[in-house]
């Protein structure tokens, strides 16, 4: 009963969120007025959300019966979403009956903002709710403990085959570093080899020398890939193609994504069948949680490295809450791959964020990590949201530029980046950013 009540709550939110885009996308700036309609909208008791968020929840008493406070929650719950309909069927027919009247915009808007306020307060108690809901249901430690273990299984696997115990006679299937992109796109050249590793069981061979960030290799800043095979060298070699990668050929070369044929099985959404049944039932996305995994596999840190991102933490109080925003600018406007997303569209995020976890955390104001190739953007941040503390090494947003954007400095500022992004409770970016679709794998284990 609760796991179909979950489904629905999720499934109405989700439509929600569709009827807020379109109204935020039609409104313009007005004065905020009274809602009329208010009375139709009773509060959720904000007593029994205050008290019962923060706390644990018991969902079953010692005979097996449902306790009363969990009982209550699934009412409430159940009760919000029906209220919150009402609310806005009622609200959203006003509007469309203005609208055939021809009623005065500023009419419309100041309606569509009444919309907007009052229904993201009740959306803020009822996302609480659920997530509550889901961490009581008895399976929360169950999940967490599952989905480490997978990954730990995961793991142990990529160690095994990447270190074999004879190089000399090991399977092996080479990538080189030596894309013409950036660090994002490299890093998901390197997913792709790694999975195709993974699924064809060969030790893959990272040719690295004379890499564009780093002439020394990969070497100069992760732990090599394995600590047993890196000789490419074999008794057979031949490049990817027809069935060549399951024969005995020994050593296969492995070209960019871009031209490979046949396409390996591997590539995303694929999942290891064996692992996908226990991982359905611990994530809602397991694709993302596999790339994230072999993405924890590549990017382990040489410790000069680490020592670095511990010194970076220290100095920018990198820790509790924070909430990530990337901003990627520079090349990617100049050469229209991407459109341009002002600050205020990222902020807009952060401040809904704000909104829907101030019931669990009310005395909390999260502080934001920004990450942007634009140092002009850090200075507009820290002018336009004084009430945020913005956490920014200023030395690693101008190295990002495309003047200097391939030097080992901009590399580990890059990395830095990636790391303390990945570590935050809220991630804001564009899927435009290789590094941003990275970053939200590397997040998801």
């Amino acid at each position: 009963m609760q796991r179909v009540l979950l489904r629905t709550l999720g499934s109405i939110l989700l439509g929600f969120g569709c009827v807020w885009l379109l109204l935020m996308g039609y409104l313009a700036m007005t004065p905020q007025r009274r809602d009329p309609y208010l009375e139709i909208l009773p509060r959720v008791e904000e007593d029994f959300f205050e008290g019962n968020v923060n706390g644990a929840v018991n969902i079953l008493h010692s005979d097996g019966s449902p306790s009363v406070q969990y009982t209550q929650m699934v009412r409430v719950m159940s009760s919000s979403v029906d209220t919150l309909h009402e609310y806005l069927t009622a609200k959203l027919n006003l509007i469309n009956r203005l609208i055939e009247k021809d009623e005065d915009k500023t009419s419309i808007q100041g309606h569509l903002y009444d919309v907007l306020r009052e229904g993201r307060e009740q959306l803020s108690h009822m996302v609480t709710g659920m997530k509550k809901l889901q961490e009581s249901d008895g399976f929360h430690t169950w999940r967490q403990k599952t989905s480490r273990d997978l990954g730990a299984l995961v793991q142990r696997r990529l160690q095994f085959l990447q270190n074999p115990e004879d190089c000399a006679k090991a399977k092996k299937i080479v990538c080189t570093l030596d894309k013409e992109c950036g660090f994002g796109c490299q890093m998901h050249h390197l997913v792709y080899c790694l999975a195709t590793a993974y699924e064809t069981e060969r030790t893959l061979i990272l040719n690295s020398k004379g890499w564009r960030y780093a002439s020394d290799g990969w070497e100069t800043v992760f732990r090599p890939l394995s600590n047993t095979c890196t000789d490419d060298s074999g008794s057979s070699r031949a490049k990817w193609g027809g069935t060549n990668h399951r024969n005995d050929t020994q050593v296969i070369d492995l070209p960019i994504l871009d031209i490979v044929k046949p396409l390996p099985r591997s590539l995303p959404l694929a999942v290891p069948e064996d692992i996908l049944r226990d991982l359905r039932l611990v994530h809602g996305n397991p694709a993302v949680w596999w790339v994230g995994q072999l993405a924890r596999y590549l990017f382990r840190l040489q410790p000069k490295t680490r020592n670095y991102i511990s010194g970076a933490a220290r100095k920018l109080n990198f820790h509790g809450i924070v909430v990530g925003v990337h901003i990627r600018r520079t090349d990617k406007i100049t050469t229209k791959e991407a459109t341009r997303h002002e600050l205020d569209e990222y902020m807009s995020f952060v401040e809904d964020y704000q909104q829907m976890t101030q019931f669990s955390r009310p005395a909390h104001l999260p502080r934001v990590y920004l990450a942007t190739d634009d140092p002009d953007v850090v200075a507009e941040a820290r002018r336009k949201y004084p009430q945020y503390r913005f956490l920014n090494d200023l030395s690693t947003s101008k190295s990002a530029s495309e003047e200097t954007r391939y030097s080992e400095a901009s590399l580990l500022g890059i990395i830095m980046d990636t790391y303390f992004l990945s570590r935050t409770n809220f991630l804001v970016c564009t899927f435009s950013s290789q590094a941003c679709i990275r970053i939200n794998a590397d997040t998801s284990h």
